[in-house]
């Protein structure tokens, strides 16, 4: 009877062990939008009074969209912006630093990206890591024409976990090719 005891106790723990060392859905999901700090807002400096920005914003429409009003004639002794938002562009204006505004540089939002889904995790038990591809989705504001790139809407990703002897960690991609663990 101790025996039969014991052999239950002893597999319930290597069980429960192994389950430990693998990787779910769920706290993958839970690390990467807790060390990536979803959601992810992308900006754009615009330099309000260069005037090769200026021509941009009208080239690309961003006046006749009723978002920023441009000077077309520059003055000497005027120390207003070549480029100034109306209130229609204020959810798209981001803080921006003094240094920044001392200088006429304003940021944009370009674009949120939110956590989208996990497509695959693959574990190698040999090194302890695992792989977890998954998806961003992107929102694009007005001012992603500033980017000057296509924006895809979602994105493919890859995340690297490590199994330390404290849980797992997200690692860098060169730390996984070369062995680089921190534990």
């Amino acid at each position: 009877m101790k025996n039969s005891l014991l052999i239950v106790l002893s597999v319930s723990f290597f069980w429960m062990g192994c389950t430990e060392k693998k990787l779910d859905q769920k706290t993958a999901q839970e690390m990467i939008v807790s060390e990536l700090q979803f959601p992810i807002i992308g900006d754009y400096d615009l330099f309000c009074n260069d005037p090769q920005h200026a021509k941009r914003v009208i080239d690309l429409g961003l006046e006749k969209q009723g978002l920023v009003t441009v000077k077309r004639t520059l003055k000497i002794l005027d120390p207003s912006p070549l480029v100034s938002f109306t209130n229609r562009a204020a959810p798209f204006l981001l803080e921006t630093s003094s240094e920044d505004k001392s200088y006429s540089i304003h940021k944009v939002k370009v674009w949120e990206e939110h956590f989208g889904q996990i497509t695959s995790i693959i574990t190698n038990t040999t090194k302890n890591v695992t792989i977890v591809d998954y998806t961003v989705l992107r929102t694009n504001t007005v001012f992603a024409v500033l980017y000057g790139r296509d924006l895809k809407k979602e994105m493919q990703r890859t995340a690297y976990f490590y199994l330390s002897e404290n849980g797992w960690k997200i690692v860098k991609r060169a730390d996984v090719e070369f062995g680089k663990f921190q534990k």
